[in-house]
């Protein structure tokens, strides 16, 4: 189990590929240029802001796991010092 949620994120990130295709292959030829290209604009600034999240909360499970470690005894019950 990966309580890191590596997993989670590429699960994610498929799914927010494959939302992008279906709306790509959703176009309705009635919309002008500009709202289809608003709409544009707007998928990639949600899946932009979903990768965002993704990508942040990976680097502080890392930070979390690999950085910010605690000693488990300090100088005065390890005799060091």
């Amino acid at each position: 189990m990966d309580l890191y949620g590596i997993p989670q994120a590429v699960k994610m990130l498929n799914s927010m590929s494959e939302e992008v295709m279906s709306v790509v292959n959703n176009f309705s030829g009635d919309e002008s240029d500009d709202e289809r290209e608003k709409k544009e604009i707007l998928q990639r600034m949600e899946c932009f802001n979903r990768l965002l999240v993704v990508a942040s909360s990976s680097v502080q499970l890392y930070y979390e796991k690999y950085i910010l470690k605690q000693p488990c005894m300090d100088s005065k019950q390890s005799g060091e010092g």
